[in-house]
């Protein structure tokens, strides 16, 4: 029971009071020692010094009576080596024959005042009986309470994070660790504010790209979908008059069965576009290799004055459908920006395995993809696209990251994606 209720209690103490009263517990601890030390020693010690202080007297006493039959008066001279004798520390020696009892009370009296006497503060402060480790302790307390200062600080500081308040900074101060602590704390807080801020700018962004998105799809369907469809529905009228007709001319039918065929083969290349950019067609059926083979075979069919050159490692192995997905998006944006803005004539397309990246989760293999062009390169303060800027965060959502170089050879893009 005592266990049980002492635990929580000494729980509920702060780091103050537990070093105080550590402190206080040794003080205390180490004044009993000594005072039993001092008890047990104390005993002989004063024995063996009264013997010989006793046994000095007592030779010093015999050899003056001696003398005191060759002094003219040897009663005054016994009554003034008994006054002078009696203002010793260590014995005490009177006359016992009952003489000159008044001189020896005003003597002892007198000893009180006399001037070789220690002052009466010193006496009370070393005194063995009023000794106290009171002042000790308070002086304790004040130096434990200066260098714990920057705790109470620290705790303030922690709960203004935990609410929010990423802004809040702590003054190193105290001991040489609680100011490192608190240097630790500040960069953490800054930190934090920063993933706070990306955060909430990724997730700005996230939004205004899939509203572009869904906004260019929108416009797409409009201006592309619905023109084939009015010119279907057209033609679809036209056969159902020329079917009403008494005798059917079968050119004008032969004619506008010919023009639906063409509609519904431009809306199904229409419809083919649209899912190449919400989902590579054939990117889960053929695998990441033979996708991009024919992704960039397409790029050199439409553009034949571009030199395109492609490496893919046989070591890169599976990689997985997120990577796959997001290593295909990186070579066809980085290709849409070279045809549509470098003025190249050769392209280097690379992706390999990549070494390891260390993250909360472990090692992972990582597979690297590099773009490069000849091209003219981007202007000084150049921004990214809306293309480029959504690769990069769905690669940093991955645990990888995304770099652009420009320089005077051309364009660099290096993602690095995590299997």
């Amino acid at each position: 029971m005592t266990l049980s209720w002492t635990k929580p209690m000494w729980q509920k103490l702060s780091l103050r009071a537990r070093i105080n009263l550590l402190i206080a517990l040794v003080l205390a601890l180490g004044l009993a020692i000594n005072i039993a030390r001092l008890v047990v020693e104390a005993g002989p010690r004063v024995q063996a010094e009264d013997q010989s202080v006793i046994r000095l007297a007592r030779e010093f006493i015999e050899m003056i009576v001696a003398d005191l039959d060759e002094a003219p008066d040897p009663d005054a001279r016994l009554n003034r080596i008994a006054s002078d004798l009696s203002r010793l520390r260590h014995v005490s020696i009177t006359r016992q024959d009952g003489a000159a009892p008044d001189a020896r009370k005003a003597d002892r009296a007198g000893d009180n005042d006399d001037p070789r006497s220690p002052p009466s503060w010193f006496v009370t402060l070393v005194h063995p009986e009023t000794t106290s480790v009171t002042v000790l302790f308070l002086i304790t307390m004040m130096v434990v309470g200066r260098a714990l200062a920057p705790l109470e600080a620290l705790s303030q500081a922690i709960v203004r994070i935990e609410g929010g308040s990423y802004d809040v900074r702590v003054a190193p101060g105290g001991a040489s660790e609680l100011a490192a602590i608190c240097a630790k704390l500040n960069h953490l807080a800054a930190t934090l504010g920063e993933a706070m801020d990306d955060k909430r700018q990724l997730a700005e962004r996230a939004v205004s790209l899939q509203d572009l998105e869904r906004k260019e799809i929108a416009r797409e369907l409009h201006d592309e979908f619905g023109p084939y469809l009015f010119a279907l529905r057209a033609h679809a009228g036209a056969l159902v008059r020329l079917s009403d007709a008494p005798e059917p001319d079968a050119d004008a039918l032969r004619r506008h069965g010919g023009a639906i065929l063409e509609q519904v083969n431009a809306l199904q290349q229409f419809n083919r576009r649209v899912l190449e950019k919400l989902r590579p067609v054939g990117l889960a059926e053929l695998g990441l290799r033979q996708a991009l083979e024919a992704l960039l075979r397409l790029w050199g069919e439409s553009h034949p004055d571009v030199a395109i050159e492609t490496r893919i490692s046989r070591a890169l192995g599976a990689t997985g459908e997120t990577a796959d997905l997001t290593i295909y998006r990186v070579v066809q944006e980085a290709l849409t920006n070279v045809f549509r803005h470098a003025d190249a004539t050769s392209v280097n397309v690379t992706i390999e395995p990549a070494e390891q990246l260390k993250g909360p989760q472990g090692a992972r293999d990582c597979a690297l993809v590099r773009v490069c062009d000849n091209g003219r390169g981007l202007k000084p303060g150049h921004r990214l696209g809306l293309g480029l800027i959504g690769m990069r965060e769905r690669i940093l959502a991955l645990g990888g990251s995304l770099t652009v170089a420009s320089g005077d050879g051309g364009v660099t893009v290096e993602a690095l994606i995590p299997n």
